[in-house]
């Protein structure tokens, strides 16, 4: 039997089309188990809590803050957790010298800061006493130096009645210094 040249290049064509859909199916059956070896990213919540509490001590065993949650949602994946109705309070020399409330907060793992989103509440407290008020929509929290900060609306309120506007602070935790940064005013009450 002879063999054409047309024969021939069939025979090859053929051998081609078949190394062809071999070499495919072998390379998708190894991009199949890669896909099974190694695990997809996960961006749902890594693990939740209900009522949340918990408690920080300085190194002399003293209490220095406690954190309330309704809710707190720790997504690894992302780096941070989120709070829902968080309240923290701040002591010094067992005294209650501020607390921070809001509708919700955000924590970064890598960074010492505590963001408060929606109807942020702040007050400074002396000998357990409230002195000044604060209101703002988005406030950042330090926990390593204690100090807070926001370039949004905020509205202070002393222990007099007086109030005070302005877009922008930077303060400590006690409201003790408070840096304005623009378009503050003020109402000031002589007769109390």
């Amino acid at each position: 039997m002879l063999f054409t040249r047309r024969n021939i290049r069939l025979f090859f064509a053929l051998l081609i089309i078949i190394g062809s859909v071999t070499a495919l199916i072998i390379s998708d059956n190894n991009a199949i188990e890669q896909e099974k070896t190694s695990p997809a990213p996960r961006s749902d919540i890594d693990f939740f809590i209900n009522d949340a509490y918990f408690k920080s001590f300085d190194s002399n065993g003293n209490l220095q803050r406690t954190a309330n949650s309704a809710k707190v949602e720790h997504f690894k994946q992302r780096n941070y957790s989120l709070l829902q109705a968080p309240l923290i309070k701040s002591y010094k020399e067992k005294q209650q010298i501020a607390n921070i409330s809001s509708l919700s907060a955000k924590i970064f793992s890598d960074s010492d800061t505590i963001t408060f989103y929606d109807n942020v509440f702040s007050q400074a407290f002396e000998n357990s006493s409230p002195q000044n008020e604060l209101k703002t929509t988005l406030l950042h929290y330090n926990q390593v130096d204690n100090s807070i900060y926001t370039d949004k609306f905020v509205e202070i309120t002393d222990i007099l009645g007086n109030i005070t506007t302005a877009t922008g602070l930077a303060a400590d935790i006690e409201l003790r210094t408070i840096n304005l940064k623009h378009n503050f005013k003020g109402t000031f009450n002589a007769n109390k």
